[in-house]
């Protein structure tokens, strides 16, 4: 498309903080003005891409995205109030411990609580009621996974939040320790230290604020995850311990929960 014209827009805030920026102005077939700001700029402008009749728009796939307006005046000032909207954010920063559980379970549990691998087994007191238990609701018929497992995974991060005047974003971030946790650890570093991940959109999961109480909370319930996920690959594994707990009619496997290795 043919270039209109370059500009160079400066503009500051109150705090004295100054933003320049270049601009190729470009004329489409329509007779619509546009330019491809920087990210920073393209994010600023999207809270406010319906002043000046100004809208964002992709051209084709992996292109970058277009601020495009019907006036050359109308595009100018988009961008200038973009370039306030951007001086004008006020980030924060908090520390959160992230959770999910996660529990694949299906069983049938009384009205008085205790639980049957059914509605139709297993309560030969001829009791009402009851109902499958909520955290099994992903287990059916139609995709019966083939096995019964419980999981608990948590994080500690930076939860960024970028709020401007007419618009909020917010980030997570993995925290920087630094070099002293490792001669001094925190429960923080400790419970990051797990080998485990977290789904890609930690703002949908569970949070709270960060304290060492939390932190260590938190590792405790993983240690004791891990200790049993332990416990039963062991128990299991040696037929004849298993064989034993049949003959005594014990299952000893999930008697403790196991608790924090570490002082």
């Amino acid at each position: 498309m043919p270039k209109f014209k370059t500009i160079t827009l400066k503009r500051s805030n109150k705090a004295g903080e100054e933003y320049s920026e270049k601009f190729e102005i470009h004329v489409d077939p329509d007779g619509y003005f546009y330019t491809a700001p920087s990210e920073e700029v393209l994010e600023a402008a999207q809270s406010l891409t319906m002043r000046h009749a100004a809208y964002l728009k992709t051209p084709r796939r992996n292109a970058r995205c277009r601020l495009v307006c019907p006036t050359y005046e109308g595009l100018e000032e988009t961008l200038k109030e973009a370039i306030d909207e951007m001086l004008a954010v006020e980030v924060m920063t908090e520390r959160v411990i992230v959770y999910e559980r996660q529990a694949d379970v299906s069983v049938w549990q009384d009205t008085d609580g205790s639980i049957h691998a059914n509605g139709y087994l297993g309560n030969d007191r001829g009791e009402k009621g009851g109902g499958w238990n909520d955290c099994g609701a992903n287990i059916h018929a139609g995709n019966a996974p083939k096995y019964f497992s419980i999981g608990l995974t948590a994080r500690v991060l930076d939860k960024i939040t970028y709020r401007r005047p007419n618009s909020e974003r917010v980030e997570f971030k993995r925290p920087e320790w630094g070099h002293s946790h490792l001669s001094f650890p925190t429960w923080g570093a400790k419970l990051n230290g797990f080998v485990v991940g977290l789904p890609d959109k930690p703002e949908r999961l569970e949070s709270m604020p960060y304290t060492e109480e939390a932190a260590k909370f938190f590792y405790d319930a993983m240690i004791g995850i891990a200790s049993m996920g332990i416990r039963l690959h062991e128990f299991f594994a040696d037929e004849a311990r298993v064989q034993r707990a049949i003959e005594h009619g014990g299952m000893p496997l999930l008697a403790q929960a196991g608790g924090s290795q570490d002082g």
